[in-house]
């Protein structure tokens, strides 16, 4: 499922129920059982989708979610508006401006000395930093000890005192800084001086972050203002010797990096995606956010059924030197692991983009390798498997076409990959979007919009695909661009019946209207219903739908319904 959460749009929700056939009704060609029963394995609680459309809705998992991990042997942090990378020689914090952005909100640090009036008590030697929970530690020598706390609102950065040698004088941090951005002290005058509330860095139009002020906290609690100087290349952070010569050790000097404000009105998200896993009874919501035009990263975080957040924040993708798009993200019921999937620039094969994908357990948030499976690829989306003892998810992209490919979810490792298949050659088929489950048969739907002639009309077409990536027949019309043009497909099913959402608008029209039809396996074929059904009309905007099953791919006898969520732009509020 993907929602589109950009700019000053709600999400609306809605529930079809159409008189279907309930799934025990339907005829149901099964696959060879490998696993357990599956109406024990696959049975979800279809309040548990509420909840989670619920949670999407309002941007649960991205307010207020952090985490710090290592991947690929690379210590990284990140919260909802800022990531910060750790390294040998520093931190490199980056603010998330937005894509429209044409800089990068980067901060760099790397300590240089720390003094006692004229004592140097440490230099910032190269030394790899440890990692507690949410704490990475640079040891700078036995009795000091340079933290981040990585937090949603921010980095707190602390200096930790066991001891101090005699002698008078302030105690003065100083490092070196390298940005693009440009720096005011917090009250708004050039930030060339000193200052006790801290230095703001900003991208003028775009957004800035604050760094500082510093304040002192002995052993008793007790605390004292620091002040912050910044000269353009050197920032130091210092604390009076009023305070310094009586303070109860431990002491720490501890200045805030963060307090970050979004002049563009809010995080630039792409399109999230969420997949459900039953043995651990949780979600997986995945989302990119865009730092800058040239800089995105793909974030993840587990949820719960009643929306509660589980764990950290996952950091699927961190990275300085890639930029990634709209993730997708797909489960595997019998290896209890999710995998996602997404574009990213600069590819490592020559093409415009690589797509890669890497595999979260559901257990833990733990994450696999990057395996890159294909190149020069643009939209994309994911079908889970539901069954036990199958281990393919099947991946569908657009690429002169649409194209696809199973991939094997394994209990531990890395994905594999076996043969891409090609749904449709047409370089005028776009926007593809394939079914959450292929259901106890393993029979996945495929719809993608497919342009025709010098007006650019359009309608919706669709195809199965099987789970061991055995194409069904050839590309049915599901609508007709006689009077309207379709694009923007969403569907959803349980591999016998299925629901396909899709945008509608009326040649010369300037609205939108969300529409969707009813589509049967009718034993040959995936057959559409003759008329369609809308659901919200007269939109001012493209709706971005999205789709899911209530109640899961594998429960049976329950009468057949389906969530749809969609943008909904007020007309005054857009212009």
């Amino acid at each position: 499922m993907s929602v589109s959460l950009r700019g000053s749009c709600a999400l609306s929700f809605f529930v079809v129920a159409l008189a279907w056939p309930t799934r025990a009704q339907s005829t149901v060609a099964e696959r060879p059982r490998v696993g357990p029963d599956p109406t024990l394995v696959g049975r979800v609680d279809p309040a548990a989708d509420a909840a989670i459309e619920a949670a999407i809705r309002d941007a649960a998992p991205w307010n207020g979610s952090c985490g710090l991990e290592r991947v690929d042997g690379v210590l990284y942090g990140a919260g909802p508006r800022y990531k910060v990378e750790f390294g040998a020689h520093g931190f490199r914090y980056t603010t998330a401006l937005g894509a429209s952005s044409p800089i990068d909100g980067t901060l760099a640090f790397e300590l240089e000395s720390i003094r006692l009036g004229a004592q140097v008590l440490a230099t910032g030697t190269a030394s790899e930093p440890s990692q507690s929970g949410g704490i990475a530690t640079y040891a700078r020598g036995a009795s000091i000890h340079e933290e981040y706390v990585v937090q949603a609102d921010g980095v707190e950065q602390r200096f930790v005192f066991d001891s101090l040698p005699a002698g008078g004088g302030d105690l003065v941090v100083r490092g070196r800084i390298a940005t693009p951005l440009v720096a005011r002290d917090v009250d708004d005058t050039p930030g060339d001086g000193e200052s006790p509330l801290g230095i703001r860095f900003e991208a003028p139009g775009y957004g800035s972050f604050v760094y500082g002020g510093v304040t002192g906290i002995d052993a008793n609690g007790a605390r004292a203002a620091g002040l912050v100087r910044f000269d353009g290349e050197h920032i130091e952070l210092s604390l009076p010797e009023s305070f310094v010569a009586h303070a109860a050790l431990p002491l720490v000097l501890d200045p805030l990096l963060g307090s970050n404000v979004n002049v563009s009105g809010g995080l630039d998200l792409s399109r999230s995606d969420v997949a459900f896993d039953v043995t651990h009874n949780l979600y997986l919501v995945v989302w990119s956010v865009n730092f800058s035009s040239s800089n995105a990263d793909v974030h993840g975080q587990r949820i719960s059924p009643s929306g509660a957040k589980v764990g950290g924040l996952v950091l699927i993708e961190p990275y300085t030197n890639v930029s990634s798009g709209a993730p997708t993200v797909a489960n595997n019921n019998g290896a209890n692991r999710f995998l996602v999937a997404w574009p990213q620039t600069p590819s490592s094969l020559g093409g415009a983009n690589d797509l890669v994908c890497r595999i979260v357990n559901a257990s833990n948030g733990g994450i696999s390798n990057v395996i890159q499976f294909a190149i020069n690829g643009g939209e994309l989306d994911s079908g889970g498997e539901m069954l036990e003892g199958y281990l393919n998810v099947q991946v569908v992209w657009q690429d002169s076409g649409i194209r696809g490919r199973a991939i094997t979810v394994p209990a531990t490792g890395d994905p594999g990959f076996g043969t891409t298949y090609v749904l449709a050659a047409s370089t005028d088929a776009l926007a593809p979007s394939i079914s959450k489950s292929g259901g106890l048969p393993g029979r996945y739907l495929v719809a993608w919009r497919q342009k025709y002639g010098t007006y650019a009309w359009s309608q919706i077409l669709g195809r199965t695909v099987h789970y061991d990536a055995t194409l069904g027949p050839a590309a049915i019309d599901f609508t007709t661009h006689a009077t309207a043009q379709k694009s923007d497909p969403a569907v959803d099913g349980d591999g016998v019946d299925f629901l396909v959402a899709y945008e509608s608008v009326t040649i010369g029209g300037s609205t939108f209207d969300l529409k969707c039809k009813r589509v049967h396996w009718n034993g040959s074929f995936p057959a559409p219903d003759a008329n369609e059904t809308t659901i919200d009309p007269a939109l001012h905007f493209a709706p971005h739908a999205a789709v899911s099953l209530l109640g899961g791919a594998l429960l049976t006898g329950s009468a057949t319904k389906y969530a749809v969520a969609w943008e909904d732009i007020d007309a005054s509020a857009a212009q």
